[in-house]
């Protein structure tokens, strides 16, 4: 079974509140849940542990990263 980490790194700000980007991740994490794989995911935005998160890149096979695309680059956090 592959261990999947998604990484949902969608922001609140102004008038958008990230509901876009989380429907996407939700979206893939309940597929690959329903397809047997293992899933974690991290809420970027939320805040997190470093050290949790190193052992979440450690445990993952594959790591998707769910983001906003006109950033043209990953966002600050």
């Amino acid at each position: 079974m592959k261990k999947v980490l998604f990484l949902n790194g969608g922001k609140q700000f102004a008038h958008s509140d990230g509901r876009y980007n989380t429907t996407l991740h939700e979206a893939g994490m309940a597929l690959l849940d329903h397809a047997g794989f293992d899933v974690q995911q991290t809420f970027i935005d939320g805040g997190y542990n470093v050290a949790e998160e190193v052992q979440k890149f450690l445990w993952a096979d594959v790591i998707i990263w769910q983001m906003p695309g006109w950033w043209m680059g990953a966002p600050w956090t």
